[in-house]
């Protein structure tokens, strides 16, 4: 939820999906209907949780999208677990169904028998306040007037909704609300597009930055007045940039408003020659573009890479006119394993595979081979392995993860290679190599199976591609621990945090950025300690920026009990008392730690929600005129 200044009235009412354990599409003959997710409570509180539990105690998110699958046999819709969760972190908003999820109730789970029993049990037990869809429509009144729910019900539904409404101010007059004044001016204003770029910048993940063996400085950033050669299949990316779902960007409803990466580099390196080429598709098979490119590229002093993953749909409006022009193997559909489609992310699909697409290893060992300095960018959502350009043995290139940067992106990442800004984030999850998912079930979503996965259970011998955290810059950053010194003593017992100072210094030679992170890992605890506890645990960030060469920051933390929580087994949250080793990290080697003496008894903090009793059902009411049974609605439906 997010307040403007000055005014009474909510500015924006965010909903959070999909609530939860929403972590297939399409894989193993099930599809993110029919998928039945089962995870013990410990991880549904330690892992699965926690992303919804945040935005809503700590920022007052004011709406929750149930998903289609479900939860240890329960549909999420229909799930008192869920509505338990949600009323134990004081949720004030609304409930609405991904689109006509309460439909799966019936249809694909098989819960319930009809949509009429589907309807009411969603309302009821679910907590389900709006159905993106039509069985409500079709169904809920015979439920009612069948005694399966009740009018009080459908009465809670309606209050939660219209509280959301009222906080927006939607029944105001418009002249007391400073948002009904907002129109088409301020759209896409010079403001906007700098807070766009600007967050571009700073999500921006510089993977490595080796050395040029020919010029004996590290590759980034790259100095103006050089020919550049920028190559493959994301080079030229204008669309690619933006993840699909995105509505309208340019007015046109095209793309033709977005700086491209090769624009962009052009535009910054105005007195030299940038040259481009293809080289290859994103997914379809075919090196007829090499020759271009390796020209391209020998005549050049450096090279910039474009590779990466794509969405769904992206290909539609450049190259083909219209998405249904598309080859079919570019549409989303469930075909995972044939023609591309176990590369391509889009809703309703999951990839089969984390490597990267069709000819691209190809193309970036062909460019490598040439031994120019190289800089690789990667356009994705999902993880993709680089593992063999990570770790190519003669020329190793610079590499940035760029996700999909948006529509500044392309102007966000040539700042960001040419050293304009220095800004750089971190990995928001870990990677592994292309053959971790030929091992690993999509099924299984238990994340402390077998060697884990995460940074925070993963415990294989092999170490990960990109480790989560991780994440260079143009400068280097020294961390050291200032106050309080001495021991470190908590209390289950007592609310009373230690207020850490962590002493953040730019050691390098320019401006930057960092990003200081703070993890908590068990040591030794306490009988009968915490089984699967996490190996390591991040429960703090900040941001410090535009910290100068030589400049010093101090950054404070608010480290309770609270922090250093646990999931046991039930599912409860607890303190367990114990040693914890306490780490501030910054992702690029900087390390200050300390250790922490819980003290006390063991504490439950929160303990796993229960659900509330089901209240009796209310009296079949006498069916009226033309009321809509439940079977004749499955008909029509």
């Amino acid at each position: 939820m997010a307040r403007g200044a000055g005014s009474q009235y909510t500015l924006v009412a965010v909903t959070l999906k999909h609530f939860d354990a929403n972590s297939l599409e399409d894989s193993d003959g099930f599809t993110r209907h029919t998928v039945d997710v089962n995870v013990s409570r410990q991880l549904l509180t330690d892992y699965y949780w926690p992303a919804f539990r945040a935005p809503i105690r700590e920022a007052g998110a004011l709406g929750v999208m149930c998903s289609y699958n479900a939860v240890n046999g329960l549909p999420a819709c229909a799930s008192p677990v869920m509505k338990a969760a949600r009323e134990a972190w004081g949720f004030q908003g609304y409930v609405t169904s991904d689109t006509d999820s309460v439909a799966d109730v019936w249809r694909a789970h098989r819960y319930k028998r009809t949509a009429e029993e589907a309807s009411c049990v969603a309302l009821r037990e679910g907590g389900t306040d709006v159905d993106s869809g039509n069985t409500y429509y079709h169904s809920l009144l015979s439920g009612v007037r069948s005694g399966r729910c009740s009018i009080s019900d459908v009465d809670r539904a309606l209050f939660n909704t219209f509280r959301v409404r009222f906080k927006l101010g939607l029944f105001d007059p418009k002249a007391g609300n400073p948002y009904w004044q907002l129109g088409e001016a301020d759209i896409g204003t010079a403001a906007s597009r700098a807070l766009n770029r600007h967050a571009a910048a700073a999500s921006l993940v510089l993977l490595q930055n080796p050395t040029s063996r020919r010029d004996g400085g590290p590759i980034l950033p790259l100095a103006p007045g050089k020919r550049i050669a920028v190559l493959g299949p994301h080079a030229n990316a204008t669309r690619a940039l933006i993840q699909v779902d995105t509505g309208k960007v340019c007015a046109s409803g095209g793309f033709e408003c977005v700086t491209s990466p090769l624009a962009a580099l052009a535009d910054r390196n105005p007195d030299a020659g940038t040259a481009y080429a293809e080289g290859c598709d994103v997914i379809l098979m075919g090196r007829q573009g090499f020759s271009a490119a390796l020209a391209a590229a020998e005549a050049a002093e450096v090279v910039v890479l474009g590779l990466g993953g794509t969405s769904c749909g992206s290909w539609g409006a450049g190259r083909w006119g219209k998405r249904d022009n598309a080859p079919r193997h570019l549409h989303c559909r469930p075909a995972n394993g044939t023609n591309g489609m176990q590369w391509a992310e889009g809703e309703a699909h999951d990839r089969t595979s984390i490597d990267l697409p069709g000819e691209q290893h190809a193309l970036a060992a062909a460019v490598l081979a040439l031994n120019k300095p190289t800089v690789l960018f990667l356009l994705n959502g999902g993880m993709v392995s680089v593992a063999e350009e990570l770790r190519h043995a003669i020329n190793p290139p610079a590499v940035v993860e760029a996700f999909y940067p948006g529509a500044e992106g392309g102007e966000a990442l040539a700042d960001a290679l040419f050293g304009r800004t220095n800004r750089w984030g971190k990995m928001p999850y870990s990677v592994y190599t292309a053959d971790w998912a030929k091992t690993n079930s999509m099924l299984d979503h238990d994340v402390q199976h077998g060697l884990g996965r995460t940074y925070r259970y993963y415990r294989g011998s092999v170490p990960l591609l990109t480790p989560f955290g991780h994440g260079l810059s143009y400068t280097t950053f020294e961390l050291a621990i200032g106050e309080p010194r001495g021991g470190w003593t908590l209390s289950t017992a007592s609310a009373t945090a230690l207020h850490v100072s962590v002493v953040l210094t730019n050691v390098g030679p320019r401006e930057g950025d960092e990003v200081v992170q703070a993890y908590f890992a068990p040591l030794s605890l306490a009988a009968p300690g915490v089984p699967n506890h996490p190996i390591k645990a991040l429960w703090g960030f900040e941001r410090v920026s535009d910290l100068g060469s030589g400049e010093s920051a101090t950054v404070t933390f608010s480290l309770g009990a609270r922090d250093l929580q646990l999931s046991d087994l039930n599912g409860d949250l607890v303190l367990a008392p114990g040693k914890y080793n306490v780490t501030f990290e910054n992702g690029a080697g900087a390390v200050a730690a300390r250790t922490v003496t819980l003290t006390g008894e063991r504490v439950v903090a929160e303990p796993f929600p229960q659900p509330a009793a089901p209240a009796p059902q209310a009296r079949r009411a006498p069916a009226a005129s033309g009321a809509t049974s439940g079977t004749s609605a499955q008909r029509r439906e």
